[in-house]
């Protein structure tokens, strides 16, 4: 009895943990989408990825807030294992959670091409070429749903397992974990380079016309 009333108690807190994360989530991510979409100066190539971002964020957390709430109400091990019904929230969880990361680096490519080719950015970055881009962004990460179809290899919301989500205990399910920490790793990685790059550029800009300005 002592267990049941203690895995409650622990289920709640997690519940509340998630409702207030994901409420602040909404908040900030609601914000910025209603500025990108309104704001004039966003209505380019940027502003298109950016909402793009924004929407795969707000997917994210939806899911992690509503799938998360029926398993901790529910309180079902068939929930917290891998199944035809599991299968749906954690595959579209991946998919956002890869179309934001690969979005995020099309973001710093595109920052950097606006102050590296400022001349050519609108012939490379124009805005349907951005919305195909993000499209095609989103639904790559379909991909390492795939394998899941043969072998469970999926996320899963595990609430007796540190209330998180982790892949399948298969071998496509390992599979994916190291791909998951490779692909987001190495993004990181492209994108702090891309961005110190862009960060030279623009300090050289600025020195530029400050000895213009103060010849």
């Amino acid at each position: 009895m002592t267990v049941t009333e203690s895995s409650l108690d622990e289920n709640t807190l997690a519940l509340i943990c998630i409702v207030v994360v994901s409420v602040t989530g909404f908040i900030s991510n609601g914000l910025s989408l209603h500025i990108t979409i309104t704001n004039s100066h966003f209505q380019n190539a940027y502003g298109i990825l950016s909402t793009a971002v924004l929407l795969c964020n707000i997917q994210t957390i939806s899911i992690i807030l509503i799938w998360g709430a029926v398993v901790l109400i529910t309180n079902s091990r068939e929930l917290s294992s891998a199944s035809t019904i599991t299968f749906i929230p954690g595959c579209l969880v991946n998919v956002s959670l890869y179309g934001a990361v690969l979005l995020n680096l099309l973001i710093t490519v595109n920052r950097y091409c606006a102050f590296a080719y400022p001349l050519k950015y609108h012939h490379f970055w124009s805005v349907p070429k951005a919305r195909k881009v993000a499209i095609t962004a989103y639904f790559l990460g379909f991909l390492p749903c795939f394998p899941s179809f043969f072998e469970p290899c999926f996320l899963i919301f595990n609430a007796d397992s540190n209330y998180c989500w982790t892949f399948c205990n298969t071998t496509c399910g390992l599979i994916n974990s190291v791909f998951d920490t490779t692909l987001v790793s190495s993004s990181s990685v492209i994108m702090t380079c891309i961005n110190f790059v862009t960060y030279i550029k623009i300090r050289k800009h600025y020195k530029v016309r400050f000895k213009r300005f103060h010849v």
